[in-house]
C-alpha cells in the first residue's frame, strides 16, 4: 500500500466523525470573532483525538491551537469556522434556499475548511503513530478569516514563528496543489466629522465632512 493509500485509508476510517463535526458547525453559523460554539466543537474533537488544546491564543477568544507530539518538524494545519452574513442556506441545496432570510450561513464553506484541516491533522498524527515517527502536529483554529483577518493577529503575536510548514486548503473543481502570490491589503475604517454652521449667516465657520470624504477619495 502506497503512502497516499495509507493516508486516504486513515481519513476514511474517521469519515463519520468528520461529517458530524462539519454538520455541527454548519448548524451554528457564527460571524467573525463570534465563533463561540464552533470553536468549542473543534476543541472537543481535537481533545477526543488526543490533542492538547489552548483556547484564546493571540488575545482572540475564538482562536485555538491543538498540539500533538513533540520535536521537529512542526507541521501546522490551518482551519477556519466563521460564517458570513446573509448566506443562510439549507444543507444539500444547490440553489439559494435560506433557512432564515437575511441570517448568517456557511456559504463560504468554512464548516468544511476547518473540518478538512482537522481531518488532515488527525490523519498525519495517526500515520506517525503507526510508523513510529515523531513530529509536532498542530491544528490552528483561525477565526474571522473573511471579515477581521484573524490570522494577521495570530502572526503578529508570533504563534507561527516555530512552524516549519503550514498547510491550508480550499475546495475547487479539481484536486491540485496551488502555488500563487497575491497582493496584501489593509482593512481600515475612517470616520469623518464635520462642524455645522448657519449656511447664510456664518458659512465660513462650517466644516463639511462630505468635502473631506471627497478630498480623500480624489487624493
Amino acid at each position: 500500500m502506497s503512502v497516499h493509500e495509507k493516508i486516504s485509508s486513515l481519513v476514511e476510517s474517521k469519515r463519520d466523525a468528520s461529517i458530524q463535526l462539519s454538520d455541527a458547525i454548519w448548524a451554528v453559523p457564527e460571524l467573525h470573532f463570534q465563533e463561540k460554539k464552533s470553536v468549542q466543537y473543534m476543541k472537543a474533537a481535537l481533545e477526543k483525538e488526543g490533542f492538547a488544546t489552548e483556547l484564546g491564543i493571540a488575545g482572540l477568544d475564538t482562536a485555538l491551537v491543538g498540539t500533538y507530539g513533540s520535536g521537529k518538524p512542526v507541521i501546522a494545519f490551518l482551519g477556519e469556522y466563521d460564517a458570513l452574513p446573509g448566506l443562510s442556506q439549507k444543507g444539500g441545496a444547490t440553489h439559494f434556499e435560506p433557512l432564515e432570510d437575511g441570517e448568517s450561513g456557511h456559504g463560504c464553506g468554512h464548516n468544511l475548511l476547518g473540518t478538512g484541516a482537522f481531518s488532515a491533522a488527525v490523519a498525519v498524527k495517526d500515520y506517525l503513530e503507526q510508523n513510529n515517527q515523531s513530529a509536532t502536529i498542530r491544528f490552528y483554529g483561525c477565526p474571522a478569516e473573511e471579515n477581521g483577518s484573524g490570522k494577521a493577529y495570530m502572526a503578529k503575536a508570533g504563534i507561527f514563528d516555530d512552524v516549519d510548514i503550514a498547510i491550508s486548503w480550499h475546495p475547487g473543481t479539481f484536486t491540485t496543489v496551488m502555488t500563487c502570490t497575491s497582493l496584501a491589503n489593509y482593512a481600515v475604517t475612517f470616520k469623518f466629522t464635520g462642524k455645522s454652521a448657519h449656511a447664510a449667516a456664518a458659512p465660513h465657520l462650517g466644516r463639511s465632512a462630505l468635502d473631506a470624504v471627497e478630498l480623500m477619495n480624489v487624493g
